[in-house]
């Protein structure tokens, strides 16, 4: 439109390879990325591997979850265990709970989540803008 000023597509590059929308991205790491290993001669592969750390996905998580102390703290073990690429241990020692506090409370949150849509809704939110602060610049 004529005088209406227009989004800039290079906005959404990549790893400097990849324009397109987060779900986009996404696709073409499931599909091609995640399989290959690092290489130096592909330096922005690695953008690809990068996982979100504790702190980070602690933010996402208490700005999701203010209301109910008790939930937070569950969901914050439940997205640190399947997102953060660390282990149980080093989970546990960041929250001060054992290897198996933290696989317990990430399950029964996982079985809560079947239960519960608006949960399951709030954490696939949760986990959206995290991939999405890893995706885009």
């Amino acid at each position: 439109m004529v005088g209406k000023e227009s989004e800039n597509p290079l906005q959404n590059i990549f790893a400097s390879t990849i324009l397109g929308a987060v779900e986009f991205i996404n696709e073409i790491r499931n599909k091609h990325i995640d399989r290959r290993v690092e290489d130096r001669n592909l330096p922005d592969v690695k953008k690809f591997h990068e996982k979100p750390d504790l702190g980070e996905i602690n933010k996402y998580v208490e700005k999701s979850i203010p209301e109910d102390p008790v939930l937070l703290k569950r969901v914050q073990f439940y997205i640190c265990h399947r997102y953060s690429g660390q282990k149980l241990k080093d989970i546990g020692t960041h929250f001060g709970i054992g290897e198996s506090g933290v696989s317990q409370s990430s399950r029964r949150v996982a079985m809560q989540m079947n239960k519960d849509i608006k949960l399951k809704k709030k954490i696939g939110k949760i986990v959206s803008e995290l991939e999405r602060s890893r995706v885009l610049p």
